[in-house]
């Protein structure tokens, strides 16, 4: 007689678990995820400066969704001479969306004003400021540079530059220096002040980028007078564990395992790069922090012949975006963050 021989069942522990915790939102045991919208403004606050009566200005508030869930919104405000140009009325944005808010000051009559723009239950308001003025009789000026050009810098990094408002009429110049973008600072000469005849102030503005992207800005000067346009840009932070180390991984470590003169192996690449004389360009330093041009490294993913073979070898180079990762991470100070 034959026994027979049942195969008990047998649970995928694992793939039930990884199944439970999809279907219920968890990110860990017993911990549920909490799907939400979250609002993340531009600025909190727009001070539209001192306008000429009858002039218009033009400031943009931008609503970022950093939640991971989608976030709805209703852009209103009802307070002339304040008005919606564009982006008013219901929004929803996605995770990571964005959206604008375009809005006006157009003063007809001297005196402050203040509004609030609403952007709805799941968003913070943003308050509104701006005071319509004459320049007295007889005021004139001239702005010099009337534009600043900032040169890309990195996040967490700092950059000034400088211009200045002359008084050239028969009556004091009134001015009213007022900058509404969180990456720029007034340094000095901002704010509101009344410039004799001959005189001038000089206005130092301080570029401190807090995300990388471009960073345009309008700095408003005062009733009548143009406001003085600001470009700039900034790079990430690029981090050597993150950004850098997986290069080497990729495209390296067939050529420079652990037994090469050139260990690129995770945990102590960074020791055998930086400040390393070159084993085979001494005295030449492989990477020296602040300096691609004297960094050999970055002169042999660049080709330069005066460093031999181009590295990796083979027929297709390293990839430009991954070549100016190493470049900016060298002018960042090449830190083993």
């Amino acid at each position: 007689m034959h026994r027979m021989h049942i195969r008990p069942r047998v649970h995928h522990a694992g793939s039930l678990l990884a199944l439970t915790f999809a279907l219920v939102g968890c990110s860990d045991l017993g911990v549920k995820v909490r799907l939400e919208g979250r609002a993340e403004l531009s600025s909190s606050s727009v001070d539209f400066g001192t306008l000429a009566l009858n002039d218009l200005a033009v400031r943009t508030v931008t609503v970022r969704n950093t939640g991971n869930a989608d976030l709805t919104g209703n852009a209103t405000l009802t307070c002339p001479p304040f008005a919606i140009t564009t982006g008013g009325g219901p929004f929803t944005l996605a995770p990571g969306g964005t959206h604008d808010v375009v809005l006006s000051f157009n003063p007809t009559v001297d005196g402050p004003y203040t509004c609030t723009l609403q952007l709805g239950a799941h968003a913070p308001s943003v308050a509104l400021h701006g005071i319509g003025s004459l320049q007295p009789p007889g005021a004139a000026w001239n702005v010099v540079p009337t534009s600043l050009a900032f040169d890309p810098i990195f996040v967490g990094q700092a950059s000034s530059k400088s211009f200045e408002i002359f008084s050239t009429g028969t009556a004091s110049l009134t001015v009213n220096v007022v900058e509404n973008c969180d990456d720029y600072v007034l340094l000095s000469g901002g704010g509101p002040a009344t410039i004799p005849p001959g005189s001038s102030v000089v206005v130092n503005v301080s570029l401190n980028p807090q995300t990388a992207g471009a960073k345009p800005c309008d700095i408003a000067l005062g009733p009548g007078i143009p406001d003085v346009g600001v470009t700039g840009s900034a790079n990430a932070l690029v981090s050597y564990a993150t950004d850098i180390q997986p290069i080497f991984n990729t495209y390296c470590i067939s050529c420079h395992p652990p037994n090469n003169q050139l260990n690129l192996t995770t945990g102590v690449s960074y020791s055998n790069l930086v400040n390393h004389v070159s084993f085979g360009y001494a005295p030449a330093i492989r990477i020296v922090p602040n300096d691609p041009a004297n960094s050999v490294l970055y002169q042999k993913i660049t080709g330069n012949p005066l460093f031999g073979q181009r590295m990796p070898q083979g027929p297709f180079p390293l990839p430009q975006p991954l070549i100016d990762k190493i470049r900016n991470w060298i002018l960042q100070g090449a830190s083993n963050n």
